[in-house]
């Protein structure tokens, strides 16, 4: 019904006075369509039947402009048609991972009765809304498409370590190409991942802020190295949700590796200070790049001779003088040196080696313990001891008891053999070439003899 205060401009009922008489006037009661819409929403469910998201909320087929219980006009069928279109696959955005998911239509004939199954619509407008279900194609049990969906191929390049696990987020990432599912890939696609391969067999990183670069080098496809994951091989059809993946690994963790083509290496060198523990003292000095060469290979002439120039420059370096003017010198310490704890500087290898770093050690020269200059130095003569004075034999007198044994004469004195053997024992004291010595103990023996000559006149004058 029409109200009589209805804004519309439309005829609205007639309104009855209050105060109004029964008379022949005739009042009217208008009807007007009831304004009608209907609505559509599109669901994703799994296998079982049970909605995971809500993908579009109910949306108006008609934007109100119809009428409850008019029949549908071609407008809303078509529309409904073209969603069921567009709707009959629908793939989701790629993940971080390059990784995407593809849904499927369910019918509304389907013959899974674990799905909810897409409504069919209406004939006339009813404000309800009608729901289009959609569900992995591998979680329909069983599912029977109507028919096959194109599916696209992605790729991703990673690095992996020596125990093939990823490292980080993929390199890159894309799509190799689109077809139906279960037909064969073309050429188009074959060629893309091959030229793939070619441009990441070998995979450099930028320099870090001391110059020094990592160089990564393609696992190729059927390698048969323990751990590591190999690159994939491409798959001759059409797969859904197909993700192939190109692997990096440093050459040095690949065990064993067999390069596809030599990598550039670059050779470093430092110069730095040790002290007397050879522990290194502060920050290098300057550092630098010796030469770059195809790894493994001979280093040239231009290497060696950098190398022997920055040794000669820096075989004395001196610091610039402090507040007091001191200066503090420091030596190269050479190359084959064998001083216990300092360590010496790196000796040139022959080939072009992965990530090499080639120092220059620098010391005080007193701190070195022991230290051998590049000369030897003359040796110091050390004095000859001098030797001690002895002290003088004191004489002492020979009792005047008898004596028994042999004895013998001397100067017409009879001298005990025991005394005599004493003072030839006395006598022999050593030669130390003082001359005052030698006389004093003469003076000594006279007395000794003329005392013992004494005593024994004494015996004899007694007898």
């Amino acid at each position: 019904m029409v109200a009589h205060n209805d804004s519309r401009g439309i005829s609205r009922t007639d309104e009855i006075p209050a105060d109004t008489t029964y008379t022949n006037q005739t009042y009217t009661i208008y009807l007007a369509p009831v304004t009608a819409d209907i609505y559509y929403q599109v669901k994703l469910e799994d296998k079982y039947g049970k909605i995971t998201e809500t993908l579009v909320v109910p949306t108006s087929l008609s934007n109100g402009e119809g009428h409850e219980g008019q029949a549908l006009t071609d407008v809303e069928k078509d529309k409904w048609r073209q969603l069921l279109q567009q709707y009959a696959t629908y793939t989701t955005k790629a993940d971080q991972n390059g990784q995407t998911v593809t849904y499927r239509l369910v019918a509304s004939d389907d013959p899974n009765t674990h799905l909810q199954r897409t409504d069919n619509l209406p004939k006339t407008f009813d404000n309800q809304t009608y729901t289009i279900y959609l569900v992995k194609d591998h979680e329909s049990i069983p599912w029977t498409p109507l028919t096959p969906a194109n599916v696209t191929m992605h790729y991703r390049v990673v690095i992996e370590d020596q125990d093939g696990q990823v490292v980080g987020q993929p390199l890159t990432s894309g799509d190799l190409g689109t077809g139906q599912e279960g037909t064969t890939i073309g050429n188009d696609v074959t060629q893309k991942w091959d030229e793939l391969q070619k441009t990441w067999s070998t995979y450099t990183t930028t320099p870090d802020a001391h110059g020094k670069t990592i160089t990564y080098k393609l696992v190729p496809a059927g390698d048969r190295t323990a751990r590591l994951k190999a690159t994939d091989s491409l798959l001759p059809d059409y797969q859904l949700d197909q993700l192939y993946t190109i692997y990096l690994v440093k050459d040095h963790e690949s065990i064993p590796w067999t390069p596809l083509t030599s990598a550039n290496v670059t050779m470093h060198y430092r110069v730095v200070i040790e002290d007397q523990d050879g522990q290194l003292v502060g920050q290098p000095l300057t550092s630098g790049d010796l030469g770059t060469g195809q790894e493994g290979t001979t280093i040239g002439n231009d290497v060696t001779q950098k190398w022997d120039e920055l040794q000669k420059t820096w075989s004395t370096y001196t610091t610039a003088p402090d507040e007091h003017g001191k200066t503090i010198t420091y030596k190269l310490v050479p190359a084959g040196h064998r001083t216990d704890r300092l360590k010496a500087t790196d000796s040139l290898l022959p080939d072009y080696e992965l990530d090499h770093l080639y120092t220059v050690y620098l010391v005080k020269d007193h701190e070195s313990i022991p230290w051998t200059p590049l000369t030897p130095a003359q040796p110091t003569p050390q004095p000859e001891p001098k030797p001690q004075p002895q002290p003088l034999p004191v004489p002492q007198s020979a009792p005047s008891q008898p004596t028994d044994g042999p004895t013998t004469a001397t100067n017409g004195h009879v001298i005990p053999l025991a005394s005599a053997q004493q003072q030839a024992k006395s006598a022999r004291l050593p030669q130390t070439g003082n001359d005052q010595h030698v006389g004093l103990i003469g003076l000594g023996m006279m007395a000794l003899l003329i005392g013992l000559g004494l005593a024994g006149q004494q015996r004899r004058h007694d007898d």
